[in-house]
C-alpha cells in the first residue's frame, strides 16, 4: 500500500540489523576473550623445556607490557623472538635491557642450561634474585643492574663457574658478598656499586686473579684489614670504591680465611 513499506522489506531490514549487531558482539567478545597460552609441545628448533621456561620468564615479567615483544608467545620459532639467540638446537642468549620489565625473574631459568648470556638491566624487575641463576653453568655474562632487586645475593651465584661479568649494580640488594663469590675464578668483570650491600670484603674474593674491573662504590662494603688483600686489590686495573678499612672489631663472618695469606698464593 502506497505510504507503506512493504512487509518482506521490513522483515529484511530487521535482519539486516540484528546480523550487524551480532557482528558487534563477536568482536567484542574478541576482543575481550584470553588470548589462549601457546602449546610448546610444537615448539621448533629448541627443545620444550627451552620454550615453557621462555614463557614463564614472559609471563613473570609481565611481558603484555613489554616496549617489544615480537614474536613471543606467538610464533612457534622461539629463535625469532625479539631478544632471543639461539644455537646448536639451544637458547644461549637473552638480551631483554630497558624494555619495560617488571615483575620477577621465575625460578623456570634454570631450565635454560645452555643460556651464555642474560641482560635485563635497565627495567623495573623486582624480588630476589633466584636461586636458580646458579644452575646457568654455560652462563658468561649476567646483567640485572638497574632494576629494583632486593635481598640478599644467592649464594648459588657461586656455582655459574663460567661467569666472566657479573653486574647487579644499582639495586637495593642487601646482606653481605657472598664469600661462594670466590668461586668465580674466571671472572674479569665485577659492580656490586649502588647497592645496599654492607661489612667487609670477602677475602675469597682473592682467588679471582683475572679480575680487571671491580666497582663497590655508594655501598656500605669496606675493605679487611691486612696486606695480602690490599696488595690484590691494587692489582686490579679498575677498582672504585671506599679505600677505607673496616673499623676495628667488623670481622668477616665466613668461613674461609685470607687465601692470600696461604705460603704459595700469588696474583
Amino acid at each position: 500500500m502506497f505510504g507503506r513499506f512493504p512487509l518482506w522489506l521490513l522483515a529484511l531490514r530487521r535482519l539486516m540489523v540484528g546480523s550487524v549487531w551480532a557482528l558487534v558482539l563477536m568482536a567484542a567478545s574478541a576482543d575481550t576473550a584470553p588470548a589462549q597460552p601457546m602449546d610448546c609441545t610444537t615448539v621448533v628448533r629448541v627443545p620444550v623445556e627451552e620454550c615453557e621456561a621462555l614463557l614463564a620468564f614472559y609471563q613473570q615479567t609481565n611481558g603484555s607490557q613489554w616496549a617489544q615483544r615480537s614474536g613471543w608467545a606467538q610464533s612457534n620459532d622461539v629463535c625469532t623472538w625479539y631478544g632471543v639467540t639461539c644455537q646448536d638446537g639451544h637458547v644461549v642468549g637473552l638480551s631483554l635491557f630497558d624494555n619495560h620489565l617488571s615483575g620477577s625473574l621465575p625460578d623456570a631459568l634454570r631450565h635454560m642450561s645452555h643460556l651464555r648470556y642474560l641482560n635485563v638491566s635497565a627495567n623495573r624487575i623486582g624480588g630476589r634474585l633466584p636461586r636458580a641463576l646458579g644452575y646457568l653453568y654455560r652462563l658468561e655474562v649476567l646483567d640485572v643492574s638497574k632494576n629494583t632487586f632486593s635481598g640478599p645475593l644467592p649464594r648459588t651465584l657461586g656455582n655459574a663457574q663460567a661467569l666472566q661479568m657479573l653486574v647487579v649494580a644499582g639495586n637495593p640488594l642487601e646482606g653481605t658478598l657472598p664469600e661462594e663469590l670466590g668461586r668465580l675464578t674466571a671472572l674479569t668483570y665485577l659492580r656490586v656499586d649502588n647497592t645496599n650491600l654492607v661489612g667487609p670484603l670477602t677475602p675469597a674474593l682473592g682467588l679471582i686473579e683475572g679480575l680487571d674491573v671491580f666497582w663497590f662504590a655508594h655501598t656500605d662494603l669496606c675493605v679487611p684489614r691486612g696486606p695480602a688483600f690490599r696488595a690484590w686489590l691494587r692489582g686490579i686495573d679498575s677498582v672504585i670504591g671506599t679505600t677505607a678499612s673496616c673499623p676495628l672489631g667488623a670481622t668477616v663472618t665466613h668461613r674461609h680465611t685470607d687465601p692470600l695469606a696461604h705460603p704459595g698464593s700469588s696474583r
